[in-house]
């Protein structure tokens, strides 16, 4: 359900629902859903960390402190995968003034190292609108706007890395944990060998049980 928020009119242009500037408080796209949740466990989130720095390294030229991401750009994404995503619930819906405390820069760069995070498939943003309440004392009119407020993020691996590791917003192409692997591999043996027959032996092993089936047939006859 839209939050209701009181708010007054702006006694400088007269306009609602934007900024004194007279831009719009909210981008073409937004939704008035909650925050989007994406359930990543821990192993995830390091799995995202882990190469998203290996891609950092794979893309820093010569004499360069940095690839594409930086250490700015680390920094905003453990900022919100390790303070502010929960794992709980799956949501992760930080202001901009939140990240780039967390972050240790302004908020400026925070936009910038977002939207390089954007292009490199890392996180998905939800820009998200609530409704407000703005009245005017003067004309006594009252007006429900739609305005702008926190963004949420989803996360995922770098595209680059996917057609190895996977997609994790495809529920048939996510990765498989590593001990759940091991299991269904294991299972999958013990099942072979408890329905293997004499007929799925190689020749080899065949001829040898054959053998040893006359040997045995042999000295049944000569015991009677």
């Amino acid at each position: 359900m839209a939050a209701i928020t009181a708010l007054s009119i702006d006694p400088v242009t007269g306009t609602v629902g934007r900024r004194p500037s007279g831009a719009p408080l909210y981008h073409r796209g937004s939704v008035f859903d909650p925050p989007s949740r994406c359930q990543l466990d821990r192993n995830l989130v390091a799995k995202i960390l882990f190469l998203a720095e290996a891609l950092d390294r794979r893309t820093r030229g010569p004499r360069q402190h940095g690839g594409i991401l930086k250490a700015k750009g680390l920094d905003v994404l453990r900022a919100l995968l390790k303070r502010f995503y929960s794992y709980r619930i799956g949501e992760c819906f930080p202001s901009y003034d939140q990240i780039a405390e967390a972050a240790g820069c302004c908020r400026a760069t925070v936009a910038k190292k977002l939207r390089i995070l954007e292009q490199l498939g890392i996180i998905q943003t939800i820009r998200r609108k609530v409704v407000a309440t703005f009245t005017s004392r003067v004309h006594r009119v009252r007006f429900d706007v739609a305005v702008q407020t926190s963004n949420s993020y989803r996360f995922n691996l770098p595209i680059t890395d996917r057609p190895q590791h996977g997609d994790l917003m495809l529920p048939l192409l996510k990765p498989k944990p590593e001990a759940e692997s091991k299991d269904q591999a294991v299972t999958s043996s013990v099942r072979k060998t408890k329905g293997s027959t004499a007929l799925d032996l190689p020749p080899a092993d065949l001829a040898a049980e054959k053998a040893r089936w006359i040997r045995a047939l042999f000295s049944s006859d000569r015991a009677g």
